[in-house]
């Protein structure tokens, strides 16, 4: 890898899950963001969407187009989970055409399910405009996965990754992998 974007999911006014555990989705995948910076800060290039101003769809536009005027070997969408207090586990999402996307998302999804102890379920392939983050990965020039490591809902998970320096240097060793 040369060069990653790394973009914090949801908005400041509009920061997406909340954990009872854990600051809210979108300030704690910013202190990801900022971590992984320091890790390496010429890999890295943090984007946060401006805001859900059109709806999603221009949202993601506008980020898109940031994003696509510079060359990348990979963006991430960070993000986490909410849903009931027993879901649990580690997915990543992608846009089903992308060969390099799937691939990446696998490899992502899977490793940091075997460094977390968390469940894999696996990764999402992302067919249609109505499916959530489909115009994320759609819109990208380079590969784009969508991670979602933990159900912030979930005791159990939140608590595997209330440290986000341990969760962004586990992320850096992903990519550098890759």
């Amino acid at each position: 890898m040369r060069k990653v974007a790394i973009v914090v999911g949801h908005a400041k006014n509009n920061p997406g899950a909340f954990s009872k555990w854990l600051k809210p989705e979108w300030e704690y995948n910013l202190n990801v963001a900022e971590e992984l910076k320091k890790n390496n800060s010429s890999l890295y290039s943090i984007f946060c969407h401006e805001g859900y101003d059109g709806g999603y769809y221009a949202m993601e536009k506008r980020t898109a187009n940031k994003i696509n005027a510079e060359a990348f070997d990979l963006v991430l969408e960070l993000h986490y989970n909410s849903a009931s207090p027993m879901a649990h586990g580690t997915e990543c999402c992608y846009w089903f055409a992308s060969k390099k996307g799937k691939e990446y998302a696998q490899n992502i999804s899977s490793e940091i399910s075997r460094y977390f102890y968390t469940t894999n379920r696996g990764i999402k392939a992302l067919y249609n405009k109505n499916d959530r983050g489909y115009w994320f990965t759609y819109l990208m020039k380079a590969p784009a996965v969508i991670v979602e490591p933990f159900f912030g809902s979930n005791e159990f998970d939140s608590l595997k990754f209330q440290d986000p320096v341990k969760y962004a240097q586990t992320l850096h060793q992903i990519i550098t992998s890759l």
